[in-house]
C-alpha cells in the first residue's frame, strides 16, 4: 500500500492508493447497496509485461536433463574417486585432513 487515503464519509467505503492505482474498501450504506456497479480496469502493457517475464523465467522440460549432454560423466567420477582413494592409502594424513574437513562441511 502507499501513502493516501481518503474516507468518503464516516461510514462509507474508504478509497485507498496502492501501487496498482486505487482500491474501494469498507461498507457502503443500505440505502445505495441496492445498486451494483462493477468497473473493470485493464492495463494491457503490463499483462504484456508479466506474459513475457514468466516466459523467460520458465525453464523448458525438455531441456532440464538430456542424456546425450551428460556424456561420459559417471566413469570420470568413477575414475576420479578410486584415484582418490589410492591417494588415500597412499598418504593416511591426506585422508584424515578430508575426513575432518567433510565432517566440518557437513555440520554447517
Amino acid at each position: 500500500m502507499c501513502v493516501g487515503q481518503i474516507n468518503l464519509s464516516t461510514r462509507g467505503p474508504i478509497l485507498q492508493k496502492s501501487r496498482f492505482g486505487w482500491i474501494v474498501a469498507g461498507s457502503i450504506p443500505s440505502s445505495t447497496a441496492q445498486t451494483s456497479h462493477c468497473n473493470l480496469s485493464q492495463n494491457i502493457g503490463l499483462e504484456k509485461q508479466l506474459t513475457r517475464f514468466w516466459e523467460v523465467e520458465e525453464i523448458p522440460l525438455s531441456n532440464l536433463c538430456r542424456v546425450n549432454k551428460l556424456g561420459n560423466s559417471y566413469e570420470t567420477a568413477k575414475n576420479r574417486f578410486s584415484s582418490l582413494e589410492r591417494k588415500f592409502v597412499k598418504y593416511s594424513e591426506l585422508k584424515n585432513s578430508a575426513t575432518r574437513n567433510s565432517s566440518t562441511n557437513t555440520k554447517n
